[in-house]
């Protein structure tokens, strides 16, 4: 038998990043349900979850890339509609807790950057934190997508699951304000 490392993604939910280390209320949705945000200014937290169903481990660089379509996926970055962010949390200190979902895990890194590595054992399931951020290029009223890459190898979900994704607020560029003149009389 071949040893493998089978990563997949198997739960999200996103958060506003209130705190270092997030608390129920300050989510924008529960597990695997994607929010409509309010605005697009704030830094957001994805917790995930990537189960290794393999006969081996691995240890590598995590890193989450985005979509508008569902297929053709970008990089992070500041003149991209999306970049990792300086959340509330520190690059690269482990999750405190307590776990988000209800399959139970390993606690796994704060991302707010590229280049943060994260080991997977076998039959694990790893609860991370990324601090992501939309930039003046993100569209409004757009369904984004976000996947993720161990070692630049993009992470497919579990059957049965999904992609974590959210709906952008309208830019303030799409919305037509109406203000009304008062006159004071001479």
């Amino acid at each position: 038998m071949a040893l493998k490392f089978i990563p997949n993604t198997y739960a999200f939910r996103w958060f506003a990043d209130n705190r270092p280390e997030p608390i129920a209320a300050d989510g924008l949705a529960n597990t695997d349900v994607a929010p409509t945000l309010a605005t697009n200014d704030n830094i957001l937290r994805l917790r995930a979850m990537i189960y290794n169903s393999g006969t081996t481990g691995s240890t590598a660089v995590l890193t989450a890339q985005y979509s508008t379509d569902g297929s053709t996926f970008v990089a992070m970055g500041s003149s991209n509609h999306w970049n990792y962010a300086n959340g509330q949390a520190v690059d690269g200190n482990t999750c405190a807790g307590p776990t988000f979902f209800v399959y139970g895990a390993t606690f796994g890194k704060y991302h707010e950057s590229a280049s943060i590595s994260e080991t997977w054992v076998v039959g694990t399931r790893l609860e991370f934190d990324f601090a992501l951020q939309a930039t003046a290029t993100v569209l409004g009223s757009q369904l984004y997508t976000f996947r993720f890459l161990i070692a630049g190898v993009a992470i497919t979900p579990t059957v049965g699951k999904a992609n974590p994704t959210l709906t952008t607020a309208a830019t303030a560029s799409s919305m037509i304000h109406f203000m009304p003149i008062i006159s004071t009389p001479v």
